[in-house]
């Protein structure tokens, strides 16, 4: 069984440092690419007055719903030297609208994270209506332009409402 955390309930929690042996800063925004669902690494809340700081994925010791733990404050690098990463702060998986059959039926709102396999296992996908959550092996194309996602017809697939 895999040990799943929400994307969301990271955002927030402090980061503390084996090396430091103290929190050395704060999650943003967790980083997914919607292409393959790969957990990418963590945006760094402002330290020190930098903008732009990230932890990549393999870098993570372990994360739970109280914080994360890396080894030392050397993980927490500019965004530029993790490939990618600058580019998923605008077409990051999570806020993606999502489409199956041509018709749209809401945005990513959230995700759940397989620290195990450092990719997302579920997407949560949230309309007006109601909240579906949805595998990520139902992704069938991700189109940059537009940040849409498109998912597999099959009926067979899982999908669970969420009341």
């Amino acid at each position: 069984m895999l040990n799943l955390i929400l994307a969301s309930s990271l955002v927030g929690l402090k980061i503390a440092s084996i090396s430091e042996g103290s929190t050395v800063a704060e999650v943003g925004p967790v980083l997914i690419n919607p292409e393959n669902g790969k957990f990418v690494g963590l945006l760094v809340s402002k330290i020190f007055g930098k903008n732009s700081q990230i932890i990549s994925s393999r870098d993570i010791l372990s994360a739970s719903k109280e914080g994360v733990v890396i080894d030392s404050m050397k993980e927490i690098v500019n965004i530029d030297e993790i490939a990618g990463a600058k580019e998923l702060q605008k077409n990051n998986l999570l806020g993606c609208k999502v489409i199956i059959n041509k018709s749209f039926i809401g945005k990513v709102t959230d995700a759940s994270i397989s620290f195990e396999t450092m990719s997302a296992i579920n997407i949560y996908i949230r309309n007006f209506f109601n909240e579906r959550i949805i595998p990520v092996s139902r992704i069938k194309k991700y189109d940059r332009k537009h940040n849409i996602i498109i998912l597999e017809e099959s009926n067979s697939a899982k999908v669970t409402q969420v009341q």
